[in-house]
């Protein structure tokens, strides 16, 4: 098994609904936080989600750190990551028309998401 496709069964066992439910998802996380994870856009086999850890500000905002935005395939049943941010840097493995520029960046946030997905999975 790929670890994109190890990514995608990760992350239908965290979201099992996410091919029929168009609502943002909010599952509780190992911290003091919460995980919400959106459709961006939805094609007949391709999904653009973001996710990302949630946490309250001193004034009551939510804030989301750290957060990625990944491709997920119906037909082949893998994930890949797009992009990931947090308080200190943003890194892009794509630019905006989605043409991958730095393979071993795209390699280095599947590693990322793999590891938040099983902590979150245990």
């Amino acid at each position: 098994m790929s670890r994109e496709q190890h990514l995608y069964q990760l992350l239908l066992q965290l979201a099992p609904d996410l091919w029929e439910d168009d609502q943002p998802l909010w599952l509780p996380t190992f911290t003091d936080s919460q995980l919400q994870i959106d459709i961006l856009d939805r094609k007949a086999n391709k999904l653009l989600v973001v996710m990302g850890n949630y946490w309250k500000s001193a004034k009551g905002d939510l804030i989301p750190d750290p957060e990625m935005t990944m491709a997920v395939y119906r037909l082949t049943e893998t994930v890949e990551t797009l992009t990931y941010e947090d308080a200190f840097c943003k890194k892009r493995a794509y630019r905006d028309d989605l043409i991958l520029v730095c393979p071993s960046l795209q390699e280095e946030l599947n590693i990322t998401l793999e590891r938040w997905l099983a902590k979150l999975a245990a």
